[in-house]
């Protein structure tokens, strides 16, 4: 059983192949710590599977999850998502992102790298910014993911070898917000599956 982290499992509107879903008010965490997200701009497009994923308007989406303890991961952590971006550029977009409610980066952030166009980053207060080698693949679904280990970092991308970086591990700021998509808006298409919790696994699409 997960200590800490949210779930959530894109799946909870429904309606016809390709619809694209209304605004919704909250995306519901299925974990145990009802770490519930607050929407801000954000629809739903059914995907081929049959399940919903949450789409960003490039410029005001956001979920803001809140500051529960749950979220305060400080050791070994895993984030695993899937996502889809139109196209590739060089971004400050963030994926994950646990900030102080007055702004700055604080504890720890996934995002897509804003010095490579197509990698992906992970941030740790700690630690610094850390880019991935790999690359994400504008116009498809890319499955993502980032493991810490005590210091030892690890970025997954599709079937591509995982890469391995040395971090820091993120300190404990229990009154951080946790959001997905930039905390100012942010310029993603599309993510679904997201699962974040406080142990280190080897993910895989």
């Amino acid at each position: 059983m997960k200590t800490k982290g949210c779930v959530f499992e894109q799946h909870r509107y429904w309606g016809p192949p390709g619809a694209v879903g209304p605004p919704v008010v909250t995306t519901p965490d299925d974990s145990r710590f009802g770490n519930h997200g607050a929407n801000t701009a954000i629809t739903y497009e059914q995907q081929p599977s049959g399940l919903f994923a949450s789409v960003f308007n490039g410029a005001t989406s956001r979920i803001n999850c809140g500051a529960g303890a749950s979220l305060n991961l400080t050791s070994d952590l895993s984030i695993i998502l899937w996502l889809w971006v139109a196209s590739l550029g060089v971004t400050a977009d963030f994926l994950v992102h646990r900030f102080a409610p007055g702004g700055g980066n604080e504890g720890y952030t996934f995002a897509l790298s804003d010095t490579v166009a197509g990698a992906i980053r992970f941030y740790s207060n700690n630690g610094g910014w850390d880019n991935s080698t790999g690359l994400i693949t504008a116009g498809l679904w890319n499955f993502a993911a980032v493991t810490l280990s005590n210091i030892t970092g690890t970025f997954y991308i599709n079937d591509k070898p995982a890469e391995t970086f040395v971090t820091g591990r993120p300190a404990s700021n229990p009154g951080d917000n946790l959001d997905i998509g930039n905390q100012n808006g942010g310029g993603l298409g599309s993510l679904a599956n997201l699962h974040s919790f406080q142990s280190t696994t080897t993910p895989s699409p």
